[in-house]
């Protein structure tokens, strides 16, 4: 397709009579000035996407691009990563809640194409599984142009999680991972991406199962050098989502430690997860006045109202939002920030 003054408008309509299917009117209206293109819940279905590929490539203008719920498959999806991969001008892509599963090799091939431009992907509820995740991973190595990767809900178990976290280890650009809702119980592969690779600042594992040993493997690996110094382990996480992962009090000493030497935490969530009193007030414990951690969650978390630490504290939206670590920090001072700092490794040999 070339692109020419109509801006894409015959290449789709005849696309659209070629797959016997109804153009969007207000794309043909707005096609001079479609930057940003939101067509959630319309139906829009394959043949529809095959269309809107050929808009795609014809218009060379278009930079997000959102189509939540639109009955996608694999043709339609093929269609549109390869608009993306040809076109190298789309910046944003939202296809949740389509059943995509078939089409993501066409999608790892697209990441991998030269110029590519696409920086933020949703794909929750698309039903990929491992089968998919293994395909997506091919397109997720050095060069992949993602800084924001959404796969929540997706039946995704340890198998394809792996793949995708293997993959990761070789990207230095993918700053968002969201895998919440999925069946991922195993996190070492998660621990050796994140050791491996700078480039991560967020990651939600909320609602998955690895349990009190997977984040105590996730908190060591987050562990700087002795007294909150880089140099130990992952040292550019930021925002950690554990909520509802049967984490218990068990792996709150080593979450502590995280807490207390992670250069970089600053933002973690553990609601939902039955980690009590005991647990709370290790974790609190690590937050020392040196502590990069500013905000955190214990919704659900089995406290009580006439414990040591504020319900409302931890569990409030607009308390979190301000940052409710250094607050509780002076009104705790006995609790929060108490856990020792370890002893600071002789120089030299």
């Amino acid at each position: 397709f070339r692109r020419g003054e109509d801006r894409g408008v015959d290449a789709y309509l005849r696309a659209c009579a070629e797959m016997r299917t109804a153009p969007i009117s207000m794309l043909v209206r707005g096609a001079g000035d479609c930057e940003d293109l939101a067509f959630p819940h319309r139906g829009l279905g394959d043949r529809g996407c095959v269309g809107l590929g050929a808009f795609l490539m014809a218009n060379g203008g278009v930079r997000t691009l959102d189509l939540e719920d639109n009955g996608i498959g694999r043709e339609g999806g093929e269609a549109l990563f390869g608009a993306a991969r040809e076109a190298a001008t789309l910046e944003a892509l939202c296809l949740a809640a389509n059943p995509l599963g078939g089409a993501m090799a066409a999608l790892a091939g697209a990441l991998s194409a030269p110029r590519q431009a696409l920086a933020r992907l949703s794909l929750e509820r698309c039903k990929i599984g491992d089968k998919g995740a293994a395909a997506l991973a091919a397109g997720l190595g050095l060069g992949c142009p993602l800084v924001e990767l959404r796969l929540g809900t997706n039946g995704i178990s340890d198998t394809g999680f792996a793949q995708i976290c293997r993959a990761l280890e070789g990207n230095d650009t993918l700053r968002t991972l969201d895998v919440q809702w999925n069946s991922i119980r195993d996190a070492e592969p998660l621990c050796r991406c994140l050791k491996a690779s700078a480039g991560l600042r967020s990651v939600g594992l909320s609602w998955n199962k690895v349990g009190s040993s997977g984040a105590a493997s996730l908190s060591r690996a987050l562990r700087g050098a002795p007294g909150g110094k880089g140099g130990g382990g992952n040292a550019s996480l930021e925002h950690l989502d554990l909520s509802y992962n049967e984490v218990t009090a068990e792996a709150c000493g080593e979450i502590a430690r995280a807490v207390q030497q992670s250069p970089s935490l600053a933002h973690l969530s553990l609601s939902g997860n039955p980690i009590g009193e005991a647990g709370a007030v290790r974790v609190l414990g690590g937050a020392h006045a040196q502590s990069s951690l500013l905000r955190v969650e214990m919704r659900a978390c089995g406290l009580s109202r006439s414990g040591q630490i504020p319900v409302d504290a931890v569990s409030d939206a607009a308390a979190i939002a301000v940052g409710n670590v250094p607050p509780l920090r002076a009104a705790l001072p006995g609790v929060v920030g108490a856990l020792p700092l370890p002893a600071a490794k002789p120089q030299g040999g």
